[in-house]
């Protein structure tokens, strides 16, 4: 079975009750998200380590994201963040961001992960009158 065949709606991971979002609750289609607050939680990531990390509660714009849970945040995906909205978490309240899924190398693997850009702006509609 190659990877273009394979039904993400099976995947094994889907089966693990998760507090935060996850790459296949995207079901493979972006979305549009706005920032209802961001604080730091303290998270217990695989091999049982604790560790503090960003998490971002929001609200879904567009999109049909399965089940709207926080989203804890990489680096990668901060730095995403930053590039568009500055440095200053606190004026990201409000701001909008797209989630989309894609695909990261871990542990000599290629796994599915969730990646953030900036929404498209729409362009303003030309004067017909001119």
């Amino acid at each position: 079975m190659s990877e273009e065949d394979f039904d993400h709606r099976d995947d094994y991971e889907r089966l693990f009750d998760k507090k935060y979002l996850r790459w296949f609750h995207l079901n493979g289609k972006p979305a549009l998200l706005e920032i209802v607050s961001i604080k730091q939680e303290e998270l217990t990531v695989r091999g049982g380590k604790k560790q503090k990390s960003p998490v971002i509660v929001f609200k879904q714009i567009q999109g049909a994201i399965e089940s709207v849970k926080p989203l804890v945040m990489i680096a990668t995906n901060m730095e995403s963040l930053a590039a568009f909205l500055g440095r200053k978490t606190s004026l990201w309240i409000g701001k909008q961001f797209v989630v989309y899924q894609d695909k990261t190398p871990l542990n000599r693997k290629i796994v599915p992960c969730i990646r953030i850009r900036e929404p498209q702006r729409q362009q303003p509609a030309k004067d017909a009158a001119k």
